[in-house]
């Protein structure tokens, strides 16, 4: 009897064994991601914009360019025919890993930006190069001191960066191309990426299951960069973002430099 038992508990484990591997590969299959959606904006001569939809299927190892969907037809060959299982893999690690619910603990501004914005605002061809159409432009109202920047919490930033504008702010603020990865599992609904903000350097934000989450800026660069898509990231400079924040400052006439 005791090698019976002892056979029968032996059974009972490698049937466990098998059935927790079913149910893992279920569900590892449930998470694979079938297709890739990347919408765009892009030129095309002249000054218009124009916005496609790029498709992916994975097929057998890679994502295969499937078909380009837009108002304006975008030339396809100007895109990569293929993206990686690997570099889709490392994005959805990244977001499991890094993304979080606080968006604003990926805004920060640093001496460096001080220092560039500055530097810009004292040059006069650097400015008018930055801010071409601002002939009324008084420069002395934005060289604020360091401390009028670097004394903002990250909060702080994200409300200025999310408030009414002036006309010298706007064209920082406003420049919102469009750029979303949308990452689909026809099992399981699917991930949408895109930027929260349009300045460098901030969030992205990722949407799974009706919940927000945020992972940085050079998270998501990463990914665009491998698949070379990275030249469709038209991010505004920082140094509007600060022009930004100097245009709510300036309203309370704190921190000017003598």
């Amino acid at each position: 009897m005791g090698i019976v038992n002892n056979l029968n508990q032996k059974v009972l484990v490698i049937l466990i064994l098998l059935i927790n591997t079913c149910v893992y590969g279920l569900a590892k299959g449930q998470n694979e991601i079938d297709s890739i959606r990347i919408t765009y904006d892009y030129h095309n001569g002249g000054y218009g914009i124009y916005r496609s939809t790029a498709c992916y299927a994975f097929h057998k190892k890679a994502y295969k360019l499937q078909l380009e969907k837009s108002h304006n037809v975008h030339n396809a060959r100007q895109l990569p025919e293929t993206i990686s299982k690997e570099s889709v893999s490392k994005l959805l690690n990244d977001c499991n890993t890094y993304a979080i619910e606080d968006r604003c603990e990926f805004i920060k501004i640093t001496k460096d930006d001080y220092s560039k914005y500055i530097k810009i605002i004292n040059d006069k061809d650097s400015l008018d190069n930055y801010l071409p159409f601002l002939d009324d432009f008084k420069k002395e109202q934005y060289l604020l001191e360091e401390d009028a920047f670097m004394s903002l919490s990250r909060s702080d930033i994200a409300n200025i960066i999310e408030s009414s504008t002036s006309p010298t702010s706007y064209i920082g603020a406003h420049s919102k191309p469009t750029l979303i990865i949308e990452l689909i599992c026809n099992n399981a609904g699917s991930i949408t990426i895109e930027p929260q903000w349009y300045f460098e350097g901030t969030a992205w934000k990722v949407l799974s299951q009706d919940k927000e989450r945020y992972v940085g800026y050079e998270n998501i660069m990463s990914f665009l960069k491998d698949i070379h898509y990275d030249m469709y990231a038209a991010f505004t400079e920082r140094f509007y973002l600060l022009l930004h924040i100097a245009d709510r400052i300036k309203e309370k006439n704190k921190f000017y430099v003598d």
